[in-house]
């Protein structure tokens, strides 16, 4: 059997029917007879080819990095602790170390940052506490955290609402 590269090489792109009918499909015909042809002059000869794995010409675009943040709840109490940890790894798993900054929103809005920023975590791994002001007792906001490592940075929030005891 031919091998198709070498008609690229051979025919340039080749065509192709689009339901035209009997005489596209004598084209093709045609055409196929014209592959054989096409490295014709030379003399037969046997070789054999070892199998590859086939390899994409066009690799998936992987995010960087995997920030995840976890909360201890939705609904943290006013002027008590309130835990939460963060997770960082690459595209393939692995766990990495950086820096982090929590920030407050409300409304998409930065409304607050824990001080101090740009804290730094090893293994992939980071977990703190916040105590939230009576002042929040009622609003949505989402706690939002930045982190950056040697492989780029990323971002993770968990919403909130805080309330009295």
């Amino acid at each position: 059997m031919p091998d198709p590269s070498a008609a690229r090489g051979c025919l340039g792109r080749l065509p192709t029917s689009g339901g035209r009918g009997p005489a596209a499909a004598v084209g093709i015909v045609v055409l196929a007879l014209s592959l054989v042809a096409c490295g014709g002059s030379r003399k037969s000869s046997s070789t054999t080819t070892t199998p590859t794995k086939p390899t994409s010409t066009t690799p998936a675009y992987v995010r960087p990095i995997h920030a995840t943040l976890v909360g201890e709840n939705h609904a943290p109490t006013a002027n008590t602790n309130w835990t939460y940890s963060i997770t960082v790894t690459d595209a393939r798993g692995q766990k990495l170390s950086g820096t982090e900054t929590t920030q407050y929103l409300y409304n998409g809005v930065v409304v607050g940052t824990e001080k101090p920023v740009n804290v730094r975590f090893k293994n992939g791994y980071y977990h703190d506490t916040i105590e939230f002001p009576g002042a929040a007792v009622g609003h949505q906001l989402s706690v939002w955290v930045v982190v950056k490592t040697r492989d780029g940075s990323g971002s993770a929030a968990w919403w909130i609402t805080v309330v009295t005891r």
